[in-house]
């Protein structure tokens, strides 16, 4: 029996780990990049982001915080909880769904928490 809709949405998170996306981030200048949707530590909180792909291989990894992305839009065909390994063709444009900023923000709560306490 699948969940409704409004508790389907609750349980489950907008964007999966590892689903292909595209953003805009102004830090990085102006434009599409894409990426990999994705977690990382920063002062001891897990925060969501996108790894960017590197557009040179010589440059290292660049992963770019959820709060500095100004809009993301999900290939919605990698945009699961099961990890499909095939190669899939070149997304088209009715491939890519624009996801909700705000709602997404919501689930990086543990990021926007005040930072804990440092020893004394």
């Amino acid at each position: 029996m699948a969940l409704p809709p409004s508790l389907h949405a609750q349980s489950s998170p907008l964007v999966h780990p590892g689903a292909r996306v595209q953003v805009t981030a102004p830090v990085l200048g102006g434009g599409w990049l894409r990426g990999a949707f994705a977690s990382a530590r920063v002062r001891d909180r897990t925060c969501l982001g996108v790894a960017v792909d590197p557009k040179d291989p010589a440059t290292g990894p660049l992963f770019v915080l959820l709060r500095g992305i100004t809009a993301l839009k999900v290939d919605r065909r990698t945009n699961s909880e099961v990890r499909i390994a095939m190669a899939l063709p070149e997304a088209a444009d009715s491939d890519w769904e624009a996801i909700n900023l705000d709602q997404l923000a919501a689930q990086d709560s543990a990021c926007r928490a005040a930072a804990p306490a440092a020893p004394r």
